[in-house]
């Protein structure tokens, strides 16, 4: 099962059936998945879903809010569509309550998308709402550790412009940052962002998902820090071995030449501390053998430049 199905599953047993709950997740529905099919002088509306569970919901709450025949109707040449099909006498009576259409001298109107949401006036309304709109046209991306591509995407693919950024203010309301793009002849509402994919599943009663989410989302911070760290360490680690590779270069080929210990007592010191240890830092190796790390680094210096004076006779 998919994330996205995983969410859709979990929220399902949440939608509630009737009052103004119900007419929010009923109108998304409608207006995402729904057909007006003309029949002589009657007209019915149509719902399409590709899920069974979604389909069985869906009837469930038209019944309880419309008190309508509803028919279940599976259609396996058109990709296994489940189609409910209200009856005429109906469309009319719910077009009008979700307010989408109303008759005008014997004439139907549509309504404008602008306000068929205008009376989503609370969170618990636009939740049901949300509820609808994911269910229909709503997806998420959870990038795996497996997979190592891509990244946290939800989206909703929304045929009408004008809607797609109608739902982006209503989000907003509800401190839910979208963004809205055009893409293949539609819109498509969307965030990239872990964070709001998570309080989104928890704001349409996603909640176990929500949890699961934020647990993922914690787990990858901490390998992240601890990549993060050890890439630090490594990079400081050949910093040093490098650093380091000068300077015992540099003595291995003075004491070819000369006797460091005849020299300078502290050179030699310095030298011989150095070479014990290739691997140790500056600052740690000026510990070991009580001088300073800039005592230590002046004696390094000095040997190098003592290497170069011999070495160009």
């Amino acid at each position: 099962m998919n994330y996205t199905e995983k969410v859709r599953q979990e929220y399902l047993e949440s939608v509630k059936s009737q009052g103004k709950m119900g007419l929010a997740f009923a109108t998304a529905v409608t207006k995402c998945v729904s057909s007006v099919a003309i029949y002589k002088n009657s007209m019915a509306l149509e719902y399409e879903l590709h899920s069974y569970d979604a389909a069985i919901k869906v009837m469930k709450v038209l019944k309880e809010l419309f008190d309508c025949e509803i028919e279940l109707v599976f259609n396996t040449a058109i990709d296994k569509t489940f189609t409910l099909k209200v009856d005429s006498a109906h469309t009319n009576d719910m077009l009008a309550k979700m307010k989408m259409s109303h008759f005008e001298d014997g004439h139907l109107v549509l309504v404008d998308s602008s306000q068929t949401m205008d009376w989503l006036t609370n969170r618990e309304y636009v939740s049901s709402f949300m509820q609808g709109l994911f269910l229909c046209v709503g997806s998420v991306y959870i990038p795996s550790d497996i997979e190592g591509r891509g990244g946290y995407h939800l989206e909703f693919n929304i045929l009408q412009e004008d809607f797609a950024k109608q739902i982006v203010d209503i989000l907003k309301k509800c401190d839910l940052t979208f963004s809205v793009t055009e893409r293949n002849n539609s819109m498509s509402v969307y965030t990239k962002n872990s964070q709001t994919i998570s309080d989104f599943f928890a704001f349409i009663k996603a909640v176990d998902c929500a949890i699961e989410l934020n647990d993922i989302i914690v787990k990858r911070d901490v390998n992240n820090n601890i990549n993060r760290q050890t890439n630090i360490y490594v990079s400081n680690a050949d910093k040093v071995l490098k650093s380091n590779s000068r300077y015992i270069d540099a003595i291995q080929s003075l004491m070819k030449k000369v006797d460091i210990s005849k020299v300078d007592e502290k050179l030699y010191k310095v030298a011989m501390a150095r070479l014990e240890d290739f691997t140790e830092s500056m600052g740690d190796m000026a510990e070991r053998i009580g001088m300073s790390k800039s005592s230590v680094a002046r004696a390094l210096k000095k040997i190098e430049e003592m290497e170069k004076k011999y070495e160009q006779g």
